[in-house]
């Protein structure tokens, strides 16, 4: 009897140590600062007042320094990946997830934008407004909490085992 409870102590202990590991959870930090990019496009028409999408960005990277600041610094010249997407009307591509998003530092940082305007449109420009989610990801390497969890568990499973298997000598 005293090797059921002993048994029963060590699984409930090692099963409290799991159930409290996989209930961290990740807290947001707001990010702050503004971000600017440099590159081509390509639109489906001749001018931005008769044109709707954009179809292709090419070449596309952080700007300069100077224009950086906040979470955004030290950022600059990271190539930037570009969704293309339709401007007009400003509800065909919303939500576009992710607009933008690129790899610095070992950082992953994006957009998704939800709500798109068309503020103002010439033959040579275009003026875009909107509201999103900017994130940043950091890379993190498993501190070692992972094989520790996976480590006890198999140590748990091989008590309850040891105390199941009946000794040779009865």
């Amino acid at each position: 009897m005293k090797t059921i409870l002993t048994s029963l102590k060590t699984t409930s202990v090692i099963l409290a140590l799991t159930g409290s590991a996989l209930s961290l959870q990740a807290i947001p930090v707001p990010i702050s600062g503004a971000i600017s990019f440099s590159g081509t496009s390509t639109i489906d028409g001749t001018s931005f007042v008769t044109a709707t999408r954009f179809t292709e960005f090419e070449s596309v990277f952080v700007g300069a320094p100077s224009a950086l600041s906040g979470d955004y610094v030290g950022t600059s010249g990271a190539a930037v990946i570009m969704t293309p997407f339709t401007w007009s009307p400003s509800t065909a591509s919303t939500p576009i997830n992710p607009l933008w998003t690129f790899i610095s530092g070992g950082n992953t940082y994006s957009f998704d934008l939800s709500v798109l305007h068309e503020d103002f449109a010439s033959p040579t420009g275009l003026l875009l407004s909107g509201l999103g989610t900017a994130a940043v990801s950091a890379h993190v390497p498993d501190g070692g909490s992972t094989a520790a969890m996976l480590g006890g568990a198999l140590l748990g499973l091989g008590f309850i085992n040891r105390k199941r298997t009946p000794s040779k000598g009865c």
